[in-house]
């Protein structure tokens, strides 16, 4: 196959594709051109699927939100190439904080508590795109960091110890995986 990596993906994801049997052909479109395998420059979506069809890419594999944002994938579809990445319209469900603990809370998952006044401290704040987790550990802290935050979707969490992950599944309308 041949394989288009879109984005800045993990040095663990390229080694996958790398060492895959199903790999015959790798060619990236990443946005710092630092990479080993044949890098496709483009400026817009038209031409990177132009650039794809006549590499005869296979599946493409988009790593980068924005470009979901964006319509990466909607574009890639109408063109009938292949990619594994969400479409613009799923975002929200995998990177909406809000939406995720809305999720959590129906199916009576443990998650911490939202907060809707901070009385105590600490206290994170979060936005809802996954870009921040403050901890504030005062009134003062969390209006200053509240300004900072000014015009963006925030909510406050109470703080617990001990670590955080992120779970990825990859879903072929049969199995997750």
């Amino acid at each position: 196959m041949n394989i288009l990596i879109i984005g800045n993906p993990s040095p663990d994801l390229v080694r996958l594709i790398k060492n895959s049997k199903y790999s015959k052909k790798i060619f990236t479109a990443v946005h710092n051109g630092k990479t080993d395998f044949p890098n496709i420059e483009y400026n817009s979506f038209g031409e990177l699927i132009t650039k794809a069809q006549s590499l005869k890419i296979d599946i493409a594999i988009n790593t980068d939100k924005t470009l979901i944002i964006e319509g990466i994938a909607e574009e890639f579809s109408k063109s009938r190439i292949n990619m594994i990445s969400v479409n613009s319209k799923w975002l929200n469900l995998e990177t909406s904080r809000l939406a995720s603990k809305r999720l959590l809370m129906h199916y009576k998952i443990n998650t911490p508590r939202v907060i809707a006044v901070p009385l105590d401290f600490p206290v994170v704040i979060k936005t809802d795109f996954p870009n921040c987790d403050i901890v504030a550990n005062s009134t003062k802290e969390v209006v200053s960091l509240m300004e900072k935050f000014e015009g963006q979707k925030t909510f406050f969490e109470e703080f617990i110890e001990g670590p955080t992950f992120n779970i990825y599944a990859i879903w072929d309308k049969k199995n997750i995986k």
